[in-house]
């Protein structure tokens, strides 16, 4: 429907749709209906709807949603709408405080720009028709009853009352008004921003007073400051707050300032202290993948959920686990800490109980040498220059940041172990809040208390099953289980494990001396490679070896050390029966390595001698009484003739002849 000559009409069609076409044409003949324009191309017919019988008209209105006189003026005036392209780009960029508006609150205010032009060429077209003398309060009625209609096309929220909407209009159309005049006066305003800044560092200093208040509390001595009841004073400068600075507000206004993500970041952080607590709620870490086995392993303390027989404490481990196979492939208990001076309960000896563990089981399964590995900052810290320096035992290290269990990705293995394996065993202590149901407590039930072995054994035993059960990303990883994807996924860069810097990081240390090129260690004799060496380690001076126990049975590796420097792998020394009659071809090579070493020796021995010279030592006052007396000799010319030897010569020769013949 539609308003043609102020008349509101309908078309053929409309009437058809309700009707029938035969319907239509003998209401057309007899006159039942007024038509106001006839058919042509591409124009459609148009029947006054006052003239259609009642029946039509209701179904017309049923139609239409409404009363015709209403929707076919608001659905006229939003055909007229066109988006102000120009308010679209000024909203945009428009920014009071250094903010830009919000993307829904810019759409709203160039739909309203765009209405209030389309209301200003109905008004010229108004004015036109019916002269500049006509009242124009008929107009602005019937504008402000469009506006409420036209919302759900056009969000907008200009005034629907005929007064405040003439007052906008008149704003947005004067010279010094334009797309400026549709923004709220108090947007951007500074001074504004400014009162609510310096209300929300009062709030925020009150509400972290070391007393800890909750909003009512902060509220309620706000309140009695602003009223004079309290003063309130800066502790650091000694500045008195005034009064009459601030305002009165509510609770809840309170309760939303503290709430705010950038009130609540630093405040809960002072109040609580908690680093875990704060990055639990606020600190958020990227997604680290892992997509290799033996890349990094990821180490960590646990207290096992089952109480010690006798104590009421619970035995602690230390493990250490795959990140990207989540196999648990290390492990370490130790009984709990009595007293302050007990060895036992978390410590270094455990960990290093822990490493020795994992290096024996990657040594059981034949895979090559982790290239990272992933540590606490607690315990781990006095390690930081020895053990964990950066490519003394692992290529690369990483310590995990304190009061940080989210970024070890051995935390998430122990909750799987704890509530899925762990759990069914009588005797699990559950914690009594945990946040799921079936993760706390269980009442009535029976206190059951195990032996530091049936602890441990129990344990070993679920990290078993836990690793031999499928991996979770069964996408990635069809149908293998967490220690097969563990042994088949290893990094291709991976070198073999360096059984020597094991051996002095986490291996056995054991004091010695070297004597005759003999080393005792680990109740075992070795011999030097080379008698040479011993200019390195000294003759009875204090050495160091370093090895490590396979359990597995291989040979036990000795590593001399002196001062800290390698010298050299040692050898078990050879050793051969005495009695003839019992050697073996064994004995004669054993025999024929000690005669080499030996050989050795007293052929160095042989060389220092030949090289040696006769020297002899001169006091320094005989020479230089010898050179004095050189220097009191009287030197003077000798007259005489020389005497010719060379005649007593021919005549001895020629006597000599004589004495042949």
């Amino acid at each position: 429907m539609t308003y043609y000559n102020d008349i509101l009409c309908c078309t053929a069609d409309e009437i058809i749709r309700i009707s029938t076409n035969s319907t239509y044409e003998n209401m057309v003949k007899r006159g039942k209906i007024n038509r106001i324009r006839r058919a042509c191309k591409g124009t459609p017919a148009l029947i006054e709807f006052g003239s259609l019988p009642l029946q039509y008209r209701e179904e017309l209105i049923k139609l239409n949603g409404g009363s015709p006189e209403k929707t076919v003026k608001h659905q006229q005036f939003v055909d007229e709408i066109q988006l102000d392209m120009d308010a679209v780009s000024f909203y945009q960029n428009f920014k009071a405080n250094g903010s830009p508006i919000k993307k829904d609150r810019q759409r709203q205010l160039a739909n309203e720009a765009s209405i209030l032009n389309a209301i200003a060429m109905k008004l010229k077209a108004h004015l036109k028709r019916q002269g500049s003398g006509s009242s124009q309060s008929e107009f602005w009625r019937n504008a402000a009853k469009v506006l409420p209609g036209i919302k759900t096309e056009w969000p907008h929220k200009l005034p629907i009352s005929e007064k405040f909407l003439k007052k906008k209009f008149f704003a947005y159309t004067d010279e010094n008004g334009g797309y400026r005049s549709l923004i709220n006066g108090n947007y951007g305003n500074q001074n504004t921003r400014k009162v609510n800044e310096n209300l929300e560092s009062l709030l925020r200093f009150i509400f972290t007073m070391s007393w800890k208040p909750n909003c009512e509390d902060v509220w309620l001595d706000y309140t009695k400051f602003i009223n004079g009841t309290k003063i309130l004073v800066n502790e650091k400068w000694g500045d008195i707050y005034n009064p009459a600075d601030y305002e009165p507000i509510s609770v809840s206004t309170v309760r939303n300032y503290m709430r705010k993500w950038s009130n609540a970041v630093g405040t809960e952080k002072k109040r609580s202290n908690s680093r875990i607590g704060y990055n639990a709620k606020h600190r958020s870490y990227a997604d680290l993948v892992v997509d290799h086995s033996g890349a990094i392993i990821s180490m960590d303390d646990r207290d096992m959920p089952f109480t010690l027989k006798g104590t009421k404490k619970r035995v602690v481990g230390y493990f250490s686990s795959d990140a990207c196979s989540g196999a648990i492939i290390g492990w370490a208990f130790a009984r709990p800490k009595m007293r302050e001076d007990d060895p036992h309960g978390k410590g270094i000896n455990l960990i290093f109980d822990c490493f020795r563990n994992t290096f024996e089981q990657l040594d059981y399964y034949g895979v090559k040498m982790p290239a990272e590995v992933e540590v606490e900052n607690h315990l781990m810290s006095t390690l930081k220059e020895t053990t964990l320096k950066q490519g003394n035992l692992f290529q690369f290290v990483r310590f995990a940041e304190a009061e940080n269990p989210q970024e070890k990705s051995i935390e998430g293995f122990f909750r799987v172990l704890r509530y899925k394996y762990d759990r069914k065993i009588k005797g699990f202590r559950a914690r009594p809040h945990a946040r799921s149901e079936a993760n706390q407590a269980r009442p009535g039930e029976e206190n059951t208390e195990y032996s530091f072995e049936q602890i441990c054994e129990i344990v070993i035993d679920n990290i078993l099953e836990y690793n031999n059960d499928l991996h979770p990303n069964q996408k990635k990883f069809p149908g293998k289980t967490r220690i097969e994807v563990f042994l088949d996924n290893q990094h291709p860069a991976l070198l073999p494990i360096n059984w020597r810097d094991v051996s002095r990081w986490v291996g056995h240390p054991v004091k010695t001396s070297v004597n005759r090129g003999e080393v005792i260690a680990n109740n075992q004799k070795f011999l030097l490679p080379t008698p040479e060496l011993m200019d390195k380690t000294g003759i009875g001076s204090e050495c160091m070896a370093y090895f490590f126990k396979h359990e597995s049975g291989a040979k036990n590796t000795i590593y001399l050390y002196k001062n800290d420097e390698f010298v050299c792998e040692l050898s078990n020394k050879p050793q051969f029966h005495k009695a003839r009659i019992e050697q073996t071809t064994e004995d004669f090579k054993a025999m024929g390595k000690m005669q080499s070493f030996t050989r050795k020796i007293d052929d160095r021995a042989k060389e220092i001698i030949k090289g040696l010279e006769k020297v002899s030592f001169i006091k320094t006052a005989v020479v230089e009484n010898a050179v004095q007396q050189s220097r009191d000799v009287e030197f003077f010319e000798n007259t005489e003739p020389v005497f010719d030897y060379t005649t007593i010569k021919r005549e001895n020769n020629e006597n000599s002849l004589f004495n042949e013949l």
